[in-house]
């Protein structure tokens, strides 16, 4: 059987793939994990309530370490290539995501450039933005 998440995961997977490579550092984790620990982060969140995955990018600042941290209850991964920062994010369960679901660090701007939010069917979402908590 399907999991209904699995269209989400599979398309914020293949966008994440596409800022693979070359350059930069990155990293995979689950709470707390994903980043220097030394870098200060700020938690944020998906304002749409039906988002269950995304797929976002930010500028990072040039030359600065960047962190990216998971709350408990969301599956992510993030990349970094020369001056942008991909994150995929899945909440672990079917619900919305939690206000500081996950902590940037090192990025120009807390407003990402890209923001592709799905809902637990693997559709598209309009309006989906991410918001600092």
């Amino acid at each position: 059987m399907i999991s209904k998440f699995r269209p989400a995961a599979l398309a914020a997977a293949v966008a994440l793939a596409a800022c693979d490579g070359g350059g930069g550092g990155g990293g995979a984790g689950g709470a707390g994990g994903g980043g220097d620990a030394g870098v200060p982060t700020t938690g944020l969140t998906i304002t749409s309530e039906a988002a269950r995955a995304c797929e976002l990018r930010f500028v990072a600042d040039p030359g600065a370490e960047v962190a990216v941290r998971f709350g408990p209850d969301v599956k992510g991964s993030w990349r970094r290539r020369e001056d942008r920062v991909a994150i995929t994010l899945v909440s672990g369960a079917d619900a919305p995501f939690a206000p500081g679901a996950f902590a940037v660090g090192g990025v120009a701007d807390l407003k990402p450039e890209l923001v592709r939010c799905y809902d637990a069917d693997g559709r598209a979402l309009e309006g989906a933005d991410v918001v600092s908590r």
